[in-house]
């Protein structure tokens, strides 16, 4: 096993765009979905790095019509997270972020190609996965030896590579914070390496789930419990 520590001026290093910038927002992306109908809220928020605080959010009502296949999860979701970046792009560009966390995975992925690697794509952004569970692909498995590295997983980020039979490096399992019992399962989606997607997450952690996807999440969550019509949307707020 092979457990590795990074100082965060490091991490910032690790991660650069094509113009070599360093990192100064960074976004999270989320959908929530209604238990009763095909109706779901997607939210998008930008944090500021490294202050991590919340600059920008945007959240709205969708209908999905889709149905869900595993594996082909972007095919769902990806049109809804792609109106939302392009909409931060024409309205609120200063805040657009040097990177986007999605919650969900990249090449972590039976075909090597998750939601993380999908919306990169298409977008040409620099994407990372971050799942709360891990996706049993090429051989992975909750097995005796995975525990025993997880429970080696002492400090805050520590993590172990998810290594595949087919010998592919799929991820990195990461310990976020001192408090979390389990890791989150990192994996680059497009137009970053693993190690750089490893300490931007490091970077943006306070609690398990990195700030931008845990804020998305509490925002489409909350909007799911307002009573508004599925066709209601929330004008895009920025708080700076």
């Amino acid at each position: 096993m092979q457990i590795a520590e990074q100082s965060n001026e490091s991490a910032v290093n690790l991660f650069k765009t094509p113009s070599s910038s360093l990192l100064s927002f960074i976004g999270g992306l989320d959908i929530s979905y209604r238990k009763d109908d095909n109706n779901a809220c997607v939210a998008l928020v930008v944090i500021s790095y490294p202050e991590l605080k919340l600059v920008y959010e945007s959240c709205f009502m969708v209908e999905v019509t889709k149905p869900y296949i595993p594996g082909f999860l972007a095919f769902r979701e990806v049109e809804f997270f792609m109106k939302t970046v392009n909409e931060l792009k024409a309205n609120s560009s200063e805040y657009f972020p040097q990177v986007i966390l999605v919650d969900g995975n990249g090449i972590l992925h039976p075909k090597m190609f998750g939601l993380a690697s999908h919306l990169g794509v298409l977008l040409d952004i620099p994407c990372i996965g971050v799942a709360k569970s891990l996706h049993f692909v090429d051989g992975l498995q909750r097995d005796v030896s995975y525990r025993q590295k997880v429970e080696s997983l002492n400090k805050a980020g520590d993590y172990f590579y998810l290594l595949g039979t087919t010998g592919n490096i799929l991820g990195a399992a990461l310990k976020t914070c001192k408090a979390a019992k389990n890791p989150v399962f990192v994996s680059q989606g497009h137009r970053c390496s693993l190690e750089s997607a490893i300490a931007v997450v490091k970077l943006c952690s306070i609690y398990r789930v990195p700030e931008p996807t845990r804020l998305a999440d509490i925002q489409s969550r909350k909007f799911l419990q307002q009573e508004i019509h599925t066709t209601s949307s929330c004008k895009p707020n920025t708080t700076r």
